[in-house]
């Protein structure tokens, strides 16, 4: 079809356009509606090329994303495991050669179940060692391991440096101003942990190493060996840690590069150091159950109306009740405080007298469904359980953290998501459904929701 009348159809141009203006204006209106024909017809074409262009590049953002998240892809999927592979070698991390080459070596276990199914994507739990501690810890407790394994679980072991996990105030006490200290009271000589070798220690509250990036150590890990090494669900990674490691799994869920990795944690007798009460980090739910001590007076965890604590050597720390109700606010729960006081959770998610001869009871903000069954279809995003104990590892923790993933994957999230989440309650027999929007950011940056939390109370006030 030849368009006329438009100054770009054949023998037209100029002249064309010229020599239409000596028409009658009937000839005129009929110039008129046909150019105006044209362009609807050529907007009509334009609009079905978009769309497929669109439809394309949904299709192919598509796969891209599912062939990321699946895990079917990876790398081992369909062929045996390495011949290096060994629950009691010491695996080392390949550096790129974009990286800093002085940096320190870094090593990591992988222990595998003996029905490991190398056709098929495995769920993976990162298990984080405790300070003092080294990667080959958990290998000698074998209650923990048959956990993961009658599970299916591959257990990925990282090694910490100088038997340690660095996050943040842990290497120099420092708060998030990077200029005061906040970590411990500085004005004791003792106990001095700090590094000498590596380390300013320009005080005596740091305690862990300040060599490398831990976190970055562990994407590397997740984005050049494990593929190399096993067949990984992406989906269902989770990251587990016991002291020293619960606090650098809580790190982990606050820092960007990696909290969207995530499918669930675990951190054990292990909290946050006082002014890191940062929030979440990722956009999506990021499901966390922790265990904590009552009596423990290494990490003590703190109650349910405080905001931080300090353990004998003048350490402060973030209370754990702090930590999951910002955890539960930010994931759409149902917070509430009492008197613009922190209060505890409403909510059982599971409690037992005598638990392999321990007192636990997990609370939450969030809806359970079955306030005293591990198997309820609706798992809370944060819980807190309670253990009379001290700063011990009980072999149970396992076992309920890996029953807690299993009722969450990353899709989960996915298709939870993300700046809105619903919640149905029932108050005086009507249900009523509460749209709760995360603040995110907002949390972040001004540190608490005066809405729902009160402000943090310092321990310089």
């Amino acid at each position: 079809m030849t368009c006329t009348g438009t100054g770009t159809g054949t023998g037209t141009g100029k002249a064309g356009i010229t020599s239409s203006s000596k028409k009658s204006p009937s000839g005129q209106l009929m110039l008129l509606l046909q150019s105006l024909f044209s362009s609807l017809l050529l907007l009509q074409v334009q609009v079905q090329v978009l769309s497929q262009l669109h439809s394309v590049s949904a299709a192919t953002t598509a796969a891209a994303t599912a062939s990321t998240s699946s895990g079917r892809n990876s790398n081992r999927c369909g062929t045996d495991l390495p011949a290096s592979h060994s629950s009691s070698r010491l695996l080392a991390l390949r550096r790129s050669q974009d990286q800093d080459q002085n940096l320190p070596d870094r090593y990591y276990r992988i222990l595998t179940p003996p029905n490991y199914d190398r056709s098929r994507p495995s769920k993976v739990v990162l298990y984080f060692h405790g300070w003092g501690e080294d990667s080959a810890s958990l290998a000698e407790d074998p209650p923990w391991v048959q956990a993961a394994f009658d599970q299916n679980y591959v257990i990925v072991a990282p090694e910490g440096i100088q038997n340690s996990w660095q996050f943040p105030g842990s290497s120099n006490g420092l708060g998030r101003n990077h200029k005061d200290v906040t970590s411990c009271d500085f004005t004791q000589s003792e106990p001095f942990y700090c590094y000498q070798d590596t380390c300013p220690c320009e005080t005596r509250c740091g305690w862990t190493h300040c060599q490398d990036d831990d976190i970055q150590f562990v994407l590397d890990l997740l984005d050049k060996e494990l593929p190399a090494q096993l067949c990984v669900d992406n989906d269902r990674i989770y990251a587990l840690g016991i002291s020293n490691g619960g606090m650098l799994t809580w790190s982990m869920a606050q820092d960007e590069r990696i909290a969207s990795r995530l499918a669930g944690i675990a951190p054990m007798i292990g909290v946050p150091h006082y002014d890191h009460d940062r929030g979440s980090a990722s956009k999506w739910d990021l499901p966390v159950i922790g265990f904590y001590g009552t009596h423990d007076e290494v990490v003590p965890p703190g109650g349910f109306n405080t905001d931080w604590t300090q353990d004998d050597g003048g350490y402060y720390w973030i209370t754990a009740n702090r930590m999951h109700t910002r955890w539960a606010h930010e994931h759409g729960c149902n917070v509430q405080t009492n008197n613009n006081q922190q209060k505890m959770p409403p909510n059982t998610y599971y409690q037992n007298n005598n638990l392999q001869g321990y007192k636990i009871h997990c609370f939450t903000h969030c809806d359970v469904q079955d306030s005293n069954s591990l198997r309820q279809t609706h798992v809370p995003f944060s819980v807190d359980c309670r253990i009379s104990m001290g700063h011990e590892t009980p072999a149970f923790m396992m076992k309920m953290a890996l029953q807690f993933f299993e009722r969450h994957n990353r899709q989960d999230r996915y298709s939870n998501n993300s700046s809105r989440r619903f919640q149905t309650s029932t108050k005086d027999g009507a249900a009523i459904t509460t749209v709760r929007t995360r603040i995110g950011t907002m949390l972040m940056q001004n540190g608490t929701d005066t809405d729902v939390l009160p402000p943090m109370k310092s321990p310089f006030d």
